[in-house]
């Protein structure tokens, strides 16, 4: 049963991409034959231009480029416009099976004796060497740009091959010392030392594949791709030459050596008709380039490997040795040694309420919250309803769902609170809707003010912070309220054994330097060692995630790992005499999130290459929020596992 149940979520994650109904097929047809059933005109949308190399993306319009006389904004969801997402027209006219060659499109002059001029030439050139890259959609898809990532990595061997991605460079820069950087290293022509080129030609390939009768002429769009090139176009009014190999690529110069700067744009379209090609299928072209996917599987298979044998043995040895603890304990007399030996002489005060409860069943039920929140939004991703199609879906689905199952997190401090004989409810049920959403909020808020600041596209406008507001305050913090009530009023949950009126000392060592709090994370950690690299790529490079199948079963591996590490570690405490095992059961858990910032760390310093100080601080801010919730997150599971273990093994002790 559980062999078919894993085989049937890897396939889900190895399918051939499909769309559910939230996004319909649109047919395109010639002019001619333009109807109520397709339509000629292709719209071509320009999104915010971002880069690897710095957090803070911008506007297409910061980079004073060739605009549309109209500028109109289409609708976007909470998800796209709390992540970054600044969608508008473009320029470029498209009809269907209408191709164009070298068209211009737009020319832009920079005056030496302009202020103004050489700000924006400035920006551009900046923008250049952090390496900025344009984000266009067509058809709902993403216009990729296709390249031997050997050249653009520099590298001399051959074992990634072409990669699409999702973006194309605005352009690229030769150092002083001749060294070319990003796309430089693929073109030859653009080898000039201490220069920066600018890409003001784009040559748009769109592959279709018809549907319906022929002489209808429908088809549907596959793909959309583009290669960028460097043009130094002729100076006479608006003539473009695309062809001439005599002209030289376009140098931006900065300051402007001559009297004015003239950058003129263009443009060629190319239709590509294919048979063999489906609509359904059209995104598994981008994902199936991804690098390393190979390495990715074969890595996540080792771990599930070794981690199950892992589990396997910690489960054995340690039920073994509590039958055998349990059975000589209840064979033996009040008076015998075994009565006052290890785990066994805490019987009446392991069930003793923890320091701090308060914040303990509020941590425990926001980290059950996060959880939830993790199972239920991968498990859903695995159907396709969360498709790279739906812009914006997968944060939109996760911010709603955090928000809707903040019952969850009253319920579960509330049922701990009451179990440890807490008195002020009122302060725990506020806590409980404030503590952790609250903090994550305020360091949002925080990073949001950097970045509007420096003019980023990506801050959260002040109308969505304060919907987002709205939703903590008049959503989420009732519901928290609902689900507290339900859990103050269900039954108390009753101890196998009583709590003795006397506290027995015991010479247990502080928290915080207690080395079980450290090694409880370790091997949690290293479940997610290996996606945890593709879902950072995933967030910080701009690729698209899409091995969910495997990453549901990593999430419950996760969870069975962290449980049953909790569970050793919990046994161990108590065998040593000491009963506060509530706090370390959350800690050694909740370790595992310490392992994450040191592992993003290193991400920041050997793969993103970001200088500038800024997009460091929200790097390091947003690792802090992702941080907090996988602490919470992993403890939870720790002290529900400990106290599931706890109370299982005392029930067992015959007492009189």
């Amino acid at each position: 049963m559980w062999s078919r149940l894993v085989a049937l979520v890897v396939l889900s994650s190895t399918a051939h991409s499909f769309y559910l109904p939230a996004y319909a097929p649109v047919h395109y047809c010639p002019p001619s034959k333009e109807g109520k059933h397709c339509q000629s005109r292709i719209d071509v949308f320009v999104n915010r231009l971002s880069s690897i190399n710095s957090l803070l993306a911008f506007d297409f319009a910061k980079f004073d480029l060739c605009m549309p006389e109209d500028v109109y904004h289409p609708r976007e969801n909470l998800g796209q416009v709390v992540f970054g997402d600044r969608i508008i027209n473009s320029p470029y006219g498209v009809t269907f099976g209408v191709s164009k060659k070298c068209t211009f499109l737009c020319k832009k002059e920079y005056a030496a004796a302009d202020s103004s001029a050489l700000a924006k030439i400035d920006f551009l050139v900046n923008s250049i060497k952090k390496n900025y890259n344009h984000y266009w959609i067509i058809d709902n898809m993403p216009v990729t740009w296709c390249a031997d990532v050997d050249s653009l990595h520099g590298q001399d061997s051959t074992s990634f091959g072409v990669q699409c991605f999702t973006g194309f460079p605005l352009g690229c820069h030769v150092t002083e010392d001749g060294q070319a950087k990003d796309a430089c290293r693929i073109y030859e022509t653009l080898k000039k030392p201490d220069s920066v080129f600018l890409f003001n030609h784009v040559d748009i390939v769109i592959t279709h594949t018809p549907v319906g009768l022929s002489e209808d002429g429908n088809s549907q769009l596959i793909s959309a791709k583009v290669t960028p090139r460097s043009i130094k176009h002729p100076d006479v009014g608006n003539t473009v030459d695309c062809w001439n190999p005599q002209l030289s690529p376009l140098e931006i110069k900065h300051p402007v050596d001559k009297e004015h700067l003239v950058v003129k744009y263009s443009y060629s379209i190319d239709f590509k008709e294919r048979h063999d090609l489906k609509w359904s299928s059209r995104w598994d072209y981008i994902l199936t380039s991804i690098s390393n996917t190979s390495i990715h599987w074969l890595s996540i298979c080792s771990s599930l490997v070794v981690v199950i044998l892992l589990s396997v043995l910690i489960a054995s040895v340690l039920l073994q040795t509590l039958r055998r603890d349990i059975a000589r304990y209840n064979e033996g007399l009040p008076g015998d040694e075994l009565w006052n030996d290890g785990w066994k002489s805490l019987s009446f005060d392991v069930f003793r309420p923890p320091t701090n409860k308060m914040l303990l069943s509020s941590l425990v039920g926001s980290g059950l919250q996060v959880t939830m929140v993790v199972l239920v939004t991968v498990g859903v991703a695995c159907t396709g309803v969360l498709s790279p199609a739906s812009r914006g879906a997968l944060a939109t689905f996760i911010l709603v769902l955090f928000v809707c199952m903040s019952g969850v997190a009253g319920f579960a401090s509330a049922v701990i609170y009451k179990m440890y004989s807490g008195n002020n409810r009122k302060t725990n049920v506020l806590l409980s809707g404030i503590a952790v959403p609250g903090l994550v909020f305020g360091v949002a808020f925080i990073l949001n003010l950097v970045l509007w600041g420096y003019g980023s596209s990506a801050a959260i406008p002040f109308t969505t912070l304060l919907a987002l507001v709205f939703m903590l305050c008049c959503v989420s913090e009732p519901l928290v309220f609902l689900g507290a009530y339900f859990g103050f009023q269900r039954p108390g949950v009753e101890h196998p054994l009583r709590i003795s009126s006397t506290e027995v000392k015991t010479s247990h060592r502080s928290l915080l330097s207690s080395s079980r709090c450290l090694v409880g994370g370790l091997l949690p950690f290293v479940v997610l060692f290996v996606p945890l690299f593709f879902i950072l790529t995933s967030i910080w490079s701009g690729q698209v995630y899409y091995l969910f199948g495997f990453l549901l079963i990593v999430a419950v591996l996760f969870i069975i790992t962290s449980a049953e590490t909790a569970v050793l570690l919990c046994y161990i405490q108590l065998s040593s005499g000491d009963y506060h095992w509530c706090w370390p059961s959350f800690l050694s858990s909740g370790s595992v999130a310490l392992y994450f910032f040191i592992y993003s760390a290193y991400y920041f310093i050997m793969t993103l290459h970001i200088a500038d100080l800024a997009s460091a601080v929200l790097y390091f801010g947003y690792t802090m929020m992702l941080t907090l919730l996988l602490f919470v997150s992993a403890g939870s599971i720790g002290w529900v596992a400990c106290i599931c273990f706890v109370r299982t093994i005392y029930s067992c002790l015959k007492l009189d």
